[in-house]
């Protein structure tokens, strides 16, 4: 299937669009959104109360779902959390445009480079057009959150975080719809990627992490599902301010059994 206005704008899970490999799902319309006009984002930012308020209940729902939080109650903190981080962004052009070129290095720079990669062992992978169904899911998400946490973990030696997300990758828990394909890709992936953003942000290093972090929210099909996005992305946008108090308690109400923020 090719690249469509839907996987770019996409809103539920379930897309898998073979035609960009995943790499352009999602987070082009969060940027035009963060680009767009106030009322557009206080839209979205209604819908996203009145969809935590349904998922939340009253009375006896509301306590239950509270005790044992529903993945609706989860999806619609994590879409609060993506309409926090357009009005963050909404607020300087310029990373809004580091943004968009980050996630357009994705498509244009490293899939193209996963291709030739594929080319080189085909033995290990299929053809360039099965290749682009296997990977779409939570493959760009995941590399971008691993990339964002080892280079918290390595600022003073960035050409170090390819490495160290490869080996905490591998090491961790095993991502949704991962398998032997996004295994022997990830090296050369995570090299590729971490490339991408350094070309984007040469130079600031805390906001090429923090770039990354938005990127893997947005990308993600779907973070209620996804735990690494929660700890890799979503705390540490917390932490920097990028999340405000009201969804800082509705994801601490979502997911009561992860790391606080």
């Amino acid at each position: 299937m090719a690249h469509n206005h839907s996987c770019a704008n996409a809103k539920n899970p379930g897309c898998r669009c073979s035609g960009c490999g995943g790499s352009l799902h999602g987070w082009p319309a969060h940027f035009e959104r963060a680009a767009g006009s106030p009322s557009e984002r206080d839209r979205f930012r209604r819908h996203t109360d009145l969809e935590w308020v349904s998922a939340l209940g009253t009375g006896k729902t509301r306590e239950n779902r509270l005790q044992a939080p529903t993945l609706r109650l989860k999806r619609a903190g994590t879409t609060c959390a993506a309409a926090d981080a357009a009005d963050w962004l909404a607020r300087d052009p310029d990373l809004i445009t580091a943004g968009r070129d980050l996630g357009h290095s994705l498509h244009d720079t490293a899939l193209p480079e996963l291709h030739r990669h594929a080319a080189q062992h085909p033995d290990r992978f299929p053809g360039a057009k099965e290749l682009d169904k296997t990977i779409p899911g939570h493959f760009w998400c995941t590399l971008l959150a691993e990339l964002s946490g080892a280079g918290d973990t390595v600022q003073r030696y960035s050409d170090r975080v390819p490495e160290l997300a490869k080996q905490v990758l591998l090491d961790g828990e095993i991502p949704p719809d991962w398998g032997p394909v996004q295994n022997h890709l990830a090296e050369a992936a995570l090299t590729a990627v971490w490339k991408c953003a350094g070309s984007v942000l040469l130079g600031d290093f805390t906001g090429l992490i923090r770039i990354a972090r938005l990127v893997s929210l947005f990308i993600c099909p779907d973070p209620a599902r996804h735990p690494l996005i929660v700890r890799r992305s979503l705390v540490p946008l917390v932490k920097e301010d990028v999340i405000t108090e009201t969804t800082l308690t509705r994801l601490q109400q979502a997911f009561p059994t992860d790391p606080a923020p």
